[in-house]
Parts: structure tokens; C-alpha cells; sequence
């Protein structure tokens, strides 16, 4: 019974536990001053008109005072009982829908790693092995887009209606060579790519989609018996990588990675968001979800990463960066801003910056970009040291040099 007792007390809020402290007290002393001081009083003769000692009364009147208190004081105690049973039926129901978020976490984290081993590529590569391959793909297209892109643009044939030079920087470049990888190329990929290119130089788009093609074509032709075929960028040989391929390659991978990154973003909303994480103290509360969040990044290997960075340039995948479909938001010097998966619960802090370099904006530069969105800012020694020691500690498990962060903050300061 004492042990029980003790198990609720340590259960109890601290405003509670003064609370039932304060009522606890308060039938101590009434039920003491009914008991033992009021039979005093009023049975002294100067104080009463009534003569106890001769009527035998005193009993009667000692019952008829102390009868009050004692039904107040079963009163209290009966109402400690029902306060003690409404908290251990609270804790019951908070207990059962706790387990019941833990049992939809860890299905979907289980539902997220079978999604992963069913993904492949052509019956060939499968699993974690197929973003190897995905990875090597887009690698391809990016370098691609962009030598295309640097050699038209060098011959200013990059133009809008009006004869205006068109310049497309990394973040840009990144998004047109991911649709393209995203929906491939074909007669029915073109379909899709058309409908998100729209903002790009048709002239670009058309000369890297027919270099694709030409590639795929030659690889179909290759008949049943295909095996292996070196993909080269013939012009461009200097500055792309070879792609050495079993597959048909730029054939899209929409129908793969389409469910896989609707899945990945219910699964991480759901940890960083579901109410029963919901804690007054703000601090405590996102410690406990990060907890969650990091379980479901320990399942994401290296390309996985990669391909969900690259991912963010489209425009379905910007909600990575900052969410604003969902009600909950994140707090900066008073200021709101939509929820981010990267800037706040560091969904892509292992990856490996081998991986990035030269493919893309380096991530480094682009969460230094990020914060200063945020309302960080570099006006001063002291917020640079602040902002420097929050991407050095938080952000990239394979470090934030200084030389990188004075790179970073000479181009802001440029521009």
C-alpha cells in the first residue's frame, strides 16, 4: 500500500503535490481543533452558559462538534481516492496511447526498411546497392546538365523571349538534372519532364534529353544478350564521370523512389510531430522526438542521403528544407519558422561530402544559406562564432571546418 502510494506521489506534478499537501494539512488541523480544543472551550464556565459537568452532556456535545469535521474529514479522503484513481486512469490512457504511437512508429520504420530492400533496378541491383546505382546516375546527368549548360552559356545561347541572357546557379541545375533523372527519358518520361521543365531554356533541355536518349537507344539495341556498356559524355569526357552500366539507364525511377519518399516523409513526420511527444518545456520535447528521428536516419545508408539531398531541389522535395503543410513550427529569437527535417532534427548529418563534391551545391554552403534564413546572422564576430559553433557541432558528422565557413561567409558578404 506505502509503496503504491509512493509510485503516484513521484507520478504527481509539483503543483499538485502542493496542492494535496495544502488540503492534506488543512483537515489535519481542522479535525484537530473540532477534537481535542473546541471540547475545551466551550465547556469552560466563563465561556458557557451551560453547565456539561452536571447535565452529562459533554459527549453529546464533543459528538455533535466533531461530527462535521470527521464527515468533512471522510469527505477529503474520499476525494484523495477518486483524484487517485482519475490520475491512474489519466496515466492508463496517456500509457495506451504512447504504445500505441511507438507500435505505428516502429511498424512504419519496419515498413520503410522493406520499402528499401524491394527497391531495384532491372532485376539487378537491389536495395541500398540500386541508390548506389541511382546515385551514379544522377551523378552523370548533373555533370551532363551542367557542361551543356556552361557551354551554351559561354556562346550566350541561353536566352529568354526577350534576348536577355538566362543564368541558372548550382540550386537550379540540381533541380532540371533531377527531373530528368526522376521521370527519365522517352516518349512517355518526356510527358512529366515537360510539365516541370517549363521554366528551363527549351534549347538546354532538348540538347540534354537527346544526348540521353541517344545513350539509352544504344543500349536497348544492344538486344537480350546486353551486359555491360561504358557510357561516355563524347565532348564533355573531361569534366563527367563515366557511367559503366548493366541496365537501361536513364529510364526514370519515379515508380521507385515515388512511394519511397511519400513513406520516409509520413514516417518523420510522425515522430516529429504526433502530440503524445508534446512536452511544455520545448528543449525537453524536441531531445525526446530527435531520439525518434534519429532511429529512422541510422537506416538511411550514404546514397540514401545523397539522393534525398539531391532530392530537395525538386519540388516535391522541399519540404525538407521547411514544412509549412503542418500547424507545428519551430522557434528562432521569437520568431517562427515551418518545421525543417535538415535544419532541425539533422536528417542528413552523415552525409559523406565525397559524394556532393561537384555534384550539386555543397550542403555545407547551402545549411549556412539556410540559417541565415532562419534570422542568423553574420553582422558581427560574436553571432559568426554562434553560428559557426551550431553548424561545427550539430549538422555534419564529418565536420564544418573554419576555412569552409570563411568561404561561405566571403561569398554572402559579396553578394
Amino acid at each position: 500500500m506505502l509503496k503504491s502510494f509512493r509510485r503516484f506521489w513521484n507520478t504527481l506534478k509539483d503543483d499538485e503535490k502542493a496542492y494535496l499537501r495544502s488540503g492534506f494539512w488543512w483537515i489535519i488541523g481542522l479535525g484537530g481543533v473540532s477534537i481535542f480544543i473546541l471540547p475545551l472551550i466551550l465547556t469552560r464556565p466563563e465561556l458557557s452558559f451551560i453547565n456539561y459537568k452536571n447535565t452529562g452532556g459533554i459527549g453529546d456535545t464533543i459528538n455533535g462538534i466533531a461530527a462535521p469535521f470527521i464527515a468533512l474529514l471522510a469527505a477529503g479522503l474520499t476525494y484523495l481516492a477518486f483524484y487517485v484513481q482519475f490520475r491512474a486512469n489519466q496515466q492508463v490512457a496517456e500509457q495506451f496511447k504512447y504504445e500505441r504511437f511507438e507500435n505505428k512508429f516502429y511498424e512504419s520504420l519496419r515498413v520503410h526498411k522493406e520499402n528499401v530492400q524491394e527497391i531495384q533496378i532491372d532485376s539487378k541491383h537491389q536495395g541500398r546497392k540500386a541508390f548506389v546505382w541511382m546515385y551514379k546516375e544522377y551523378r552523370f546527368i548533373y555533370q551532363l546538365t551542367k557542361a551543356i549548360y556552361d557551354d551554351m552559356s559561354s556562346n550566350d545561347e541561353i536566352r529568354d523571349d526577350l534576348g536577355v541572357l538566362i543564368k541558372y546557379d548550382e540550386c537550379q541545375l540540381a533541380k532540371l538534372a533531377y527531373i530528368i533523372f526522376f521521370f527519365g527519358v522517352g516518349e512517355v518520361s518526356n510527358k512529366g519532364i515537360d510539365y516541370y521543365i517549363g521554366d528551363f531554356d527549351k534549347k538546354l533541355n532538348k540538347k540534354i534529353i537527346k544526348f540521353l536518349l541517344r545513350c539509352k537507344m544504344k543500349y536497348s539495341n544492344k538486344g537480350n544478350g546486353r551486359k555491360w556498356m561504358n557510357i561516355k559524355a563524347g565532348n564533355y569526357n573531361d569534366s563527367i564521370s563515366e557511367l559503366y552500366v548493366n541496365f537501361e539507364p536513364f529510364d526514370g525511377h519515379v515508380a521507385k523512389l515515388g512511394h519511397y519518399f511519400r513513406h520516409l516523409y509520413q514516417l518523420i513526420k510522425l515522430a516529429s510531430t504526433d502530440p503524445i511527444l508534446n512536452r511544455e518545456n520545448e528543449d525537453e520535447e524536441k531531445k525526446i522526438r530527435y531520439e525518434y528521428v534519429k532511429q529512422i536516419r541510422v537506416q538511411l545508408s550514404n546514397h540514401e542521403q545523397a539522393m534525398i539531398y539531391y532530392n530537395s531541389f525538386f519540388d516535391a522535395g522541399k519540404v525538407w528544407w521547411g514544412d509549412e503543410t503542418i500547424d507545428k513550427k519551430t522557434k528562432f529569437e521569437g520568431k517562427k519558422y515551418d518545421l525543417s527535417y535538415f535544419l532541425d532534427y539533422q536528417m542528413i548529418k552523415n552525409i559523406p561530402y565525397n559524394l556532393t563534391d561537384g555534384i550539386g551545391p555543397d550542403p555545407k554552403s547551402m545549411f549556412f544559406v539556410k540559417f541565415l534564413e532562419r534570422g542568423y546572422s553574420v553582422n558581427s564576430p560574436e553571432e559568426q562564432d554562434k553560428l559557426k559553433e551550431k553548424l561545427r557541432n550539430d549538422f555534419f558528422e564529418w565536420g564544418f571546418n573554419e576555412e569552409y565557413f570563411d568561404k561561405c561567409l566571403q561569398k554572402i558578404l559579396i553578394t
